[in-house]
């Protein structure tokens, strides 16, 4: 590749000179022909070289006395159109020398003074140059045709030598070159600088020499990378091709090299981080599975691996969750808090629908909070317990509570609490009434007195509501509560507001 280079550089400059010559020797051309041209018309349009029309005469000057005149010479146009061109042929010549030395010393005479040429073809440098001053001392004596010439075979013959410098340079080149490609630094280095030495402005030259130069170096990195591949250490030889990329980054079989060493490297990372990954949900370490995890994706995100662990952590999570859940209903049991424990084992009976056990608690915790709720109703109102059925409700739930008395002991002391109210108001309390005799006397909802003036009655604890009727009086109604146990209660109905 770079030799292709160094031909593509060389026939680019021997193109530019080429179309440098040709436009030259064109310009010149068109001067030399422009100018002859003029000359030709200057000469035929002067007054004493034109023709004398028939029938005309020119009037002759007056002669100056005692001189005799002389009749004017008539030039012959075939001689001054000849002076005129060979005088423009030698300016021509003498233009084209000028232009021509000028290139030569632009373009061909440093190469051949500079010391690099001197050191390759002493010789050749000095038959040129000395060829080149015989060649302007020609011109100097006013030989511009053939001092034009001598330069023209000069520069003939620097463009020769020069040509067999370059395939000289070609050739070491490519030794070099080939020399390099087989990491052998001896021969491309001797190579290298002999390149140098004949091309010294080099471009390319001059990049291959620092590759060599960094050869040493390189091919140590290369065998300690050989040696951790034997080893199986591809940590070691990611390392050692990384350091030798940098030294030479277009060693194209270490940059493979290491692109395959870094997949394997990838491949190997991605297989542990699964297998700890695997480890960790056997273990329940959520953490430190989804840690894997994360660093198994940031590899390779895409593989049938990572949504397999992904599952298991799910489920792992989905499986401590509960287990949260179901710590957490069974200690709010143990401090009887049964309306914490039912909600905790609400959220986990939704999580696992089909799990038996959880089923089971949540129906125990749901009867206790549901007995518990009616038991605090009945203890809110007690005196609705003088109603038969609301006491044979209370009851019922005094006989459920039975079989959770010893998982809510606030509900089995409640219950207790319930039960003896319950059997207080079974007991009817005596209620003396006292009345005018003439006053009809009736318990609301229980049933009538009658006309009395001295009475007792028994009636259930609770609330009722006494009236007393009575002709030409306003009724009169007395609202009264019954505690349980009381045994000392005088009522006195008498109407006296007359209507």
């Amino acid at each position: 590749m770079l030799k292709d280079k160094l031909e593509q550089e060389g026939r680019a400059v021997r193109h530019r000179r080429l179309q440098l010559t040709i436009g030259i020797a064109l310009g010149l051309a068109v001067l030399v022909l422009a100018y002859t041209g003029i000359l030709v018309i200057r000469e035929f349009l002067r007054p004493d070289s034109m023709p004398v029309a028939e029938g005309m005469s020119k009037t002759p000057k007056t002669p100056i006395m005692g001189l005799t005149p002389v009749p004017p010479v008539i030039p012959d146009p075939l001689v001054s159109v000849q002076n005129l061109t060979n005088t423009a042929t030698k300016e021509s010549a003498r233009a084209v020398f000028k232009v021509g030395l000028a290139a030569f010393q632009a373009e061909i005479e440093p190469r051949i003074v500079h010391n690099n040429f001197a050191s390759w073809d002493p010789v050749s440098q000095l038959r040129i140059l000395d060829a080149k001053d015989q060649a302007i001392f020609l011109f100097s004596s006013g030989s511009y045709s053939e001092a034009t010439t001598a330069l023209a075979a000069v520069r003939e013959d620097a463009e020769t030598v020069l040509a067999e410098r370059d395939r000289a340079f070609g050739d070491a080149f490519a030794a070099a070159d080939a020399a390099f490609a087989e990491d052998n630094y001896d021969s491309a280095s001797l190579a290298i600088d002999r390149a140098l030495d004949l091309r010294p402005e080099s471009k390319p030259a001059a990049a291959l020499k620092i590759r060599i130069d960094a050869l040493p170096a390189l091919l140590k990195k290369i065998a300690a990378a050989a040696v951790a591949r034997v080893e199986n250490n591809l940590t070691a030889e990611a390392s050692h091709l990384a350091e030798a990329l940098n030294i030479d980054p277009a060693r194209m079989g270490l940059v493979q090299r290491a692109d395959e060493v870094r997949r394997l490297i990838g491949e190997e990372k991605f297989t542990r981080h699964i297998a700890d990954g695997l480890k960790r949900v056997d273990g329940r370490d959520l953490v430190a599975a989804r840690r894997s995890l994360a660093a198994a994706r940031a590899i390779y995100a895409g593989r049938t691996e990572i949504g397999v662990l992904d599952e298991k952590i799910a489920a792992l999570q989905v499986e401590l969750m509960i287990e949260r859940l179901i710590e957490t209903a069974r200690a709010a049991a143990q401090v009887d808090d049964w309306r914490a424990a039912e909600q905790a084992y609400v959220k986990a009976r939704r999580l696992t629908p089909a799990g038996r056990m959880i089923a089971d608690e949540l129906a125990r915790a749901q009867s206790i909070n549901g007995l518990d709720a009616r038991t605090g109703r009945h203890l809110a109102a007690p005196e609705r317990l003088a109603s038969a059925a609301v006491s044979k409700d209370a009851s019922a739930i005094v006989s459920a509570v039975a079989e959770y008395r010893e998982f809510s002991p606030r509900l089995a002391a409640r219950a207790d609490e319930l039960a003896t109210l319950v059997k207080a108001y079974a007991v009817k309390v005596p209620v003396r009434i006292l009345s005018d005799g003439v006053t009809n006397i009736t318990v609301r909802g229980v049933g009538i007195v009658g006309f009395v003036t001295d009475r007792t009655i028994e009636l259930r604890p609770g609330r009722y509501t006494f009236e007393g009727i009575r002709a030409g009086f306003q009724a009169i109604l007395i609202r009264i509560d019954i505690a349980p146990g009381r045994t000392d209660l005088v009522l006195e109905i008498v109407p006296n507001e007359r209507i």
